[in-house]
């Protein structure tokens, strides 16, 4: 009898031991190795970090939106909503904002969370120690001594974000920013644990080290591999939280997990997979429009003369490189910021309500150009694209030579920071859910126009509307913006692309409303049962 209870306890262990192994995710893991209530995702690259502070691509965001939570965050319809803060208020001169915390708050090793720690991490984001990416966006904000902070010139103390007290932060800007709340949803404003990282230094991102504050917390990391997520019980509003882990599958070609049923959703998907989808498996893909553009820079010390970029602009055929697809799902872009803001509504010259025909015949005689040389990476396979068509497009309908420089990303960059070209394709993405994020490229003072267009009027414009907080007034300057862009053509937009999507059937509460393309994994959830 002893023996044949302990055989039975035997077998017992054995079955839960094989049931456990299962449930953990492994190097080449399928969802049969997770738990059923694991949603598995894809990125469009590989994390290099999860410190918000130190990332710089976009996937590594949605990582980092899992992980932690900023004072702001986005509804699941793409709303900006409180999150960590739960409510605040902003001085009559727009310059002083106060944030009241939530009551309560956590780090996912159970210690409280202060508007110290908001403080601290503000200040590490400004830090020269930190080499943060977007340091940058502190004095986009315009907060109070910020770029003397990122220069080195004033301590890190002196930033104009304070701990009123635990449950209060203040921020004092020099100038008031009507678009202040949208961006600091960015990552770069999350929370980080200071008594975690001045313990643990660089090593405080280790899954055996790292504390967050958002929904999830880090369980593993396998570099290239995998990164798997478990839900923070200490998280702020963790009785919504539906699924128990969350799992990012790197690498490898996602439409191929995503057919096996590895994965449920996944980032963005390239041109060829979304013929693919379009063509066998349209009811998974989910196209939404975003905050992106592909674009054309001119540099206007080259190409002097409007009507020469003016004939440039109109002979681009917008709509044929829409719907060919060459650049994946995406719309005609007649102005560099998309035209689904409320109110934000350029006007458009007469010109371009013509056919491409049509509107050569009026520009080529004004064209003076014989030829030109387009820059592109040759590691941006649709800049690639776009140069190629743009090259055909020239050709064709203006007579130029056009020669195409491509060039690896190293020497790319080299090129490109020497303002060594005529023109430079390059797509962009808005870090935060309105037009200036697009349109402050072309500002006399930003680092990022690789135009050179300096226009007193332009600046003026976006210099008001940073500070207009009547919406309709404010999208009427950027609009007038945009307008200036058009007029002045120092950049060619040519198509909008889309956040396109592969989602499962299984998956529960996915929604196309934020242009960011950003899918916070707390709203989602797993049927027990869906078609892939």
């Amino acid at each position: 009898m002893y023996c044949r209870i302990n055989i039975r306890l035997l077998c017992i262990l054995v079955s839960l031991l094989l049931m456990a192994f299962l449930f953990i995710p492994q190097s080449g893991w399928g969802t049969e190795r997770l738990s059923m209530n694991t949603l598995v995702r894809t990125l469009d690259g590989v994390p290099e970090t999860l410190d918000p502070q130190l990332m710089e691509m976009g996937y590594e965001g949605w990582v980092g939106y899992d992980l932690f939570e900023g004072l702001v965050t986005y509804s699941n319809e793409g709303k900006l909503i409180p999150a960590q803060a739960t409510s605040w208020e902003v001085s009559e001169d727009g310059r002083r904002w106060r944030f009241h915390l939530q009551p309560g708050l956590k780090w996912s090793d159970g210690r409280p969370l202060t508007a110290k720690d908001f403080e601290y991490s503000f200040r590490r984001l400004a830090d020269p120690k930190t080499a943060a990416a977007y340091a940058w966006f502190l004095e986009t904000l315009d907060v109070t001594n910020a770029s003397a902070v990122i220069r080195g010139e004033k301590p890190v103390e002196a930033l104009g974000v304070r701990a009123v007290d635990d449950s209060q932060l203040e921020i004092s800007l020099e100038h008031p920013v009507a678009y202040f709340l949208e961006l600091l949803a960015f990552y770069g404003f999350l929370p980080v644990p200071e008594h975690v990282i001045s313990e643990k230094g660089s090593r405080w991102i280790l899954p055996e080290n790292m504390v967050g504050n958002g929904a999830f917390r880090l369980e593993q990391w396998r570099v290239n591999e995998s990164i798997v997520l478990k839900r923070n019980p200490h998280y702020r509003d963790y009785e919504t939280v539906r699924l128990d882990s969350v799992a990012y599958a790197l690498g490898g070609d996602p439409l191929a997990r995503f057919r096996s049923g590895e994965v449920h959703l996944s980032g963005n998907i390239t041109r060829e997979q979304q013929d693919w989808v379009l063509k066998n498996q349209p009811e998974s893909l989910h196209a939404s429009p975003g905050m992106g553009v592909y674009l054309l820079f001119i540099n206007i010390n080259r190409i002097c003369r409007t009507q020469d970029r003016q004939a440039l602009a109109l002979a681009v055929d917008r709509a044929a490189i829409a719907q060919s697809r060459i650049l994946g799902l995406s719309e005609p872009a007649w102005q560099v910021a998309p035209p689904h803001y409320e109110g934000f509504s350029p006007q458009l010259p007469d010109l371009y309500r013509l056919s491409v025909q049509e509107r050569v015949k009026r520009v080529k005689p004004e064209c003076r150009l014989s030829s030109l040389r387009i820059l592109y990476s040759n590691s941006a396979q649709n800049d690639k694209r776009l140069a190629l068509m743009t090259q055909e497009n020239w050709q064709r309908h203006l007579g130029i030579r056009v020669q195409l420089e491509g060039y690896e990303r190293k020497v790319f960059y080299e090129r490109l920071n020497a303002g060594d070209y005529d023109v430079v394709v390059m797509s962009w993405g808005g870090p935060y859910n309105d037009p200036a994020s697009l349109l402050n490229i072309w500002h006399s003072s930003s680092v990022n126009n690789r135009s050179f267009y300096r226009s007193a009027v332009f600046d003026d414009l976006l210099e008001r509307s940073r500070g207009e907080f009547n919406t309709v007034q404010r999208m009427s300057l950027l609009a007038q913006a945009e307008e200036n862009l058009i007029q002045d053509v120092p950049v060619i937009p040519v198509v909008h692309p889309k956040n396109v999507r592969l989602v499962s059937g299984k998956v529960d509460g996915y929604q196309r409303g934020n242009p960011m393309g950003r899918t916070y994994s707390r709203y989602l959830g797993l049927h027990k049962s869906g078609n892939q």
